[in-house]
């Protein structure tokens, strides 16, 4: 890197057309035209950064949904299996009842 790096051209990045072009460009306009390539690439990273919260935001929404969603279901699936339980305590305690009723039956005949 010497002499030789002196003498090349900088490249001007034309954005609007999408263009890169070898020109020699010095002074003012060189930095006029890094600091635009710099502010396209900065509001290009701002929209991108833009678009992933949002997404991100979608993304934990969905995510809280179906957490809500399963808590629900298993609340409902707990509810569902202690009326199950009782209902068969019950029916077990009937069934007790009667067998009861008709030894005590036999027994005083």
């Amino acid at each position: 890197m010497g002499k030789h790096d002196a003498k090349q051209p900088k490249l001007n990045f034309d954005h609007k057309r999408s263009t890169c072009q070898g020109e020699l460009v010095q002074g003012p306009q060189a930095t006029e035209e890094r600091d635009l390539a710099a502010d396209d690439q900065g509001e290009d990273l701002r929209t991108l950064m833009l678009e992933m919260r949002s997404s991100l935001r979608n993304i934990d929404t969905k995510l809280d949904n179906l957490a809500n969603q399963w808590a629900k279901r298993h609340e409902e699936e707990e509810l569902n299996k202690v009326k199950e339980d009782e209902e068969v305590q019950e029916e077990a305690s009937e069934n007790q009842g009667m067998a009861h009723k008709e030894y005590r039956q036999e027994v005083n005949h």
